[in-house]
């Protein structure tokens, strides 16, 4: 465990070798977003806060992102998971293996596969289901003949419409 933070926050950061090599490592942490938050599905968004960790030698490893309490990462709910996100030269990637449940949780701690290629990295925010919301109940019925359709949702996110299509042929 590498015990990074800046003020007055602790986010310490462990790096696991995959192999017995001996191996040195570098880590520091930054209060503030990297240069780029952009990101690639099946991201939704990624942590404003990152970590610079480096293989000065040894071999490939596996790096696990630690929340130590305080507050939540920022617009992940708790439909979310937060995983390991890597930046890979135009995007954050997830390259998470286990990730913290749920995602607006304030403790856990993500884990990576196994890397050749470090830096920076930070806590990106994966949807649970590809589905934006979670469909509570359906019910259909017909009524002086037409359909009745109801339903009930809970944990939208970014639905601006339901959209009902009709076909005779099934």
């Amino acid at each position: 465990i590498l015990p990074t933070g800046k003020g007055g926050l602790y986010r310490p950061v462990t790096i696991n070798p995959a192999a017995s090599t001996a191996s040195v490592y570098q880590a520091e942490f930054f209060r503030a977003p990297y240069s780029s938050l952009a990101f690639t599905a099946p991201l939704t968004g990624v942590d404003t806060t990152y970590w610079d960790v480096a293989k000065i030698s040894g071999a490939s490893a596996s790096v696990a992102l630690t929340l130590d309490g305080g507050t939540a990462i920022p617009n992940a709910t708790a439909a979310d998971e937060l995983v390991v996100a890597h930046y890979e030269g135009s995007s954050w990637v997830n390259v998470g293996f286990t990730p913290i449940n749920p995602g607006n949780a304030i403790t856990g701690t993500a884990t990576s596969n196994v890397l050749t290629t470090f830096s920076p990295f930070t806590f990106g925010i994966k949807p649970t289901s590809i589905v934006p919301l979670t469909l509570l109940s359906f019910s259909g019925s017909l009524q002086n003949d037409n359909a009745r359709l109801q339903w009930t949702t809970s944990e939208e996110r970014s639905v601006s419409r339901f959209q009902i299509e009709e076909s005779k042929d099934g």
